[in-house]
C-alpha cells in the first residue's frame, strides 16, 4: 500500500508540473485566490478569521514544488528501508520477490529525478517567458494526450499493486502519443523557419521533452515488472505470452486487410480497364 500511495503522490507532482507549465504562475495565483479584489460583504461564524492565501503573491512555486519533492523522496527512502527487511520475514506463500520490487524502486527514483528535471526547467524565467507563448500554448492538444496518458499509466500502476491483479496487455500509449508531440513542435512555422533554432528557449524545451521521455520508460519498465508479477489478462497459463497474443490478433488482421483492400483495387482496376476496351 505504501508503494501504491507513493505512485499516486508522484501522479499528483506530475499533474502539478503540468498545471504550472499550461497556465504559470499569475494564472495559478488567481485560480487560487478568485476574486481576491471584492470584500466579502456578509461574515457567519464559517468565515476564517485569517486567510492564509489572502494575497496571491504568496505562492512560491519553487518552495511548493521543493516541499512535495522531498515528501515523496523520504517515503522512497522508507520504502527502500522496508524492502531490504521484508527479505529476513517469513512467508508461507515463499520468499518476498525482492528483486522485482527493488526494480520498482528504482524506477520510481528515476521517475522523481526526471520530475525534479522537469519542475527546474519550467520553473524558469526564460520557460514562462518564450517557451509558453511559441511552443507550449500551440500544441496544447498534444500535450493534454500525453499528460492524460502519463496520469492514467501512473493511475493504473498503483491500483494494480493496490489490486494485485493482472494487467491489460495494452498500457497507455504514452511514448506514441510523446513522439507525435514531438512531431507536432517540429512542424510548427516558428521552428520550420528557424526562428527560435539554438536559442535558450528552443533547448529549455527540448531538455523539457528528454525527461518526458525518461519518465514514460521508466512507466514502461515498471509496467513490464508488475506484468511480470501480477500476470497478464488472457495469460491463462502463465507463459507470458498473453501481450505477444493480444498484438497478434491485430498484426494479422491488419495484414489481411491491406491484402483484401489491394485486391479489390486491382480487380476494379482491371473491371473498368475492360469496360473502356468494350
Amino acid at each position: 500500500m505504501c508503494t501504491c500511495r507513493l505512485l499516486l503522490n508522484i501522479s499528483y507532482f506530475y499533474q502539478k508540473v503540468v498545471e504550472h507549465v499550461s497556465l504559470g504562475d499569475e494564472a495559478i495565483r488567481s485560480r487560487m485566490n478568485p476574486g481576491s479584489d471584492m470584500t466579502p460583504t456578509q461574515t457567519d461564524e464559517r468565515t476564517p478569521l485569517f486567510k492564509a492565501s489572502s494575497s496571491p503573491s504568496c505562492y512560491d512555486p519553487n518552495k511548493a514544488f521543493v516541499e512535495m519533492e522531498m515528501h515523496l523522496q523520504v517515503s522512497l527512502i522508507k520504502l527502500g528501508t522496508l524492502l531490504d527487511f521484508s527479505k529476513h520475514e517469513p512467508r508461507l506463500k515463499g520468499p518476498f520477490p525482492v528483486q522485482p520490487y527493488a526494480t520498482v524502486l528504482q524506477s520510481c527514483q528515476r521517475i522523481l529525478d526526471a520530475l525534479h528535471s522537469l519542475r527546474t526547467v519550467a520553473t524558469r524565467s526564460e520557460f514562462s517567458k518564450t517557451v509558453r507563448k511559441e511552443l507550449i500554448l500551440p500544441t496544447s492538444g498534444e500535450r493534454r494526450v500525453v499528460a492524460g496518458n502519463i496520469l492514467l499509466f501512473m493511475s493504473l500502476l498503483a491500483s494494480d499493486l493496490s489490486l494485485k491483479a493482472p494487467l491489460p496487455p495494452y498500457l497507455p500509449p504514452a511514448e506514441e502519443a510523446r513522439r507525435r508531440l514531438i512531431s507536432k513542435v517540429s512542424n510548427l512555422p516558428l521552428i520550420q523557419q528557424r526562428a527560435v533554432r539554438g536559442t535558450s528557449a528552443l533547448l529549455l524545451y527540448y531538455s523539457y521533452a528528454l525527461m518526458e521521455k525518461a519518465l514514460i520508460a521508466e512507466l514502461v519498465k515498471v509496467g513490464s515488472v508488475f506484468q511480470y508479477l501480477f500476470g497478464v489478462m488472457g495469460d491463462l497459463d502463465g507463459s507470458g505470452a498473453g501481450c505477444e497474443a493480444f498484438e497478434g490478433m491485430f498484426v494479422n488482421h491488419h495484414h489481411d486487410f491491406h491484402q483484401k483492400e489491394g485486391s479489390s483495387e486491382r480487380t476494379s482496376v482491371d473491371g473498368g480497364g475492360s469496360d473502356s476496351d468494350s
